[in-house]
């Protein structure tokens, strides 16, 4: 099958995640044709209602696969449209090379609330979050071209969320080991304030401080839950303060 076999609207479109709804105005019948498409290799079934248009060099074959972290983006951004979603958590993470190894699992924050999504590559877990509030950077996936959470925003939402996906505390705690050398730690403190997350930043800051001892401190009110983060090493008495 050739790229002249796929329709050109298919071929032209930026976002390579296709809902049969996107295919009303030129078929009767969407779902019949993105089996077909799928039949002839153009297209892969992602999930209930989400197919991939595959790429070029890659139609006719069935050694495609996507990565978990394009197909959340893709998903979302199909759904929401390109400025309302971002990849935050473990997916930012991923893609910020602080997380070697792959995971089953995509995150990213949306505007409305959902249920996770599973695909045949993993379950696309979804947070209702106002993007407009988080600090962001472009990134470019297979299937999508979007947002993710910067550096300092994904230490933050690790610390904060960490407890709430599919991943133990010592994967969340390795990726803001790794994240934490690479941060600009003035700014995460900022952050922290403006969105209310101090105590995200001393979590943060006890898995940090044994890479980046200059860590800023920031006051909170009172003792910190851990949410199963905890120092490797001893951080000096009462400067990030930990619920016994």
């Amino acid at each position: 099958m050739t790229r002249r076999q796929i329709p050109s609207v298919l071929v032209s479109r930026q976002v390579r995640v296709v809902r049969p709804r996107d295919l009303r105005e030129l078929y009767a019948n969407p779902s019949s044709e993105l089996a077909r498409l799928e039949d002839q290799g153009a297209v892969q079934r992602l999930a209930r209602g989400y197919y991939a248009l595959l790429p070029a060099q890659w139609v006719g074959s069935l050694g495609w696969r996507p990565t978990i972290e394009a197909l959340a983006l893709g998903v979302s951004v199909a759904d929401y449209g390109v400025d309302r979603v971002a990849l935050m958590g473990p997916s930012a993470a991923r893609l910020h090379g602080a997380l070697p190894r792959a995971v089953a699992l995509g995150s990213v924050a949306v505007p409305k609330q959902r249920p996770p999504l599973a695909t045949r590559w993993g379950r696309i877990w979804f947070h209702t979050r106002d993007v407009t509030r988080l600090d962001l950077e472009r990134v470019d996936t297979d299937l999508a071209a979007g947002y993710q959470t910067t550096v300092e925003q994904t230490i933050l939402d690790l610390a904060r969320w960490g407890d709430t996906w599919d991943v133990s505390t010592d994967m969340i705690a390795e990726a803001i080991t790794a994240l934490a050398v690479q941060a600009d730690w003035s700014l995460t403190r900022d952050l922290a304030v403006e969105q209310g997350e101090r105590a995200a930043y001393v979590r943060a800051s006890w898995v940090a401080y044994p890479t980046v001892s200059d860590v800023p401190s920031l006051r909170v009110r009172g003792p910190v839950r851990s949410h199963g983060l905890r120092p490797s090493n001893p951080v000096p008495a009462g400067r990030f303060p930990i619920e016994r």
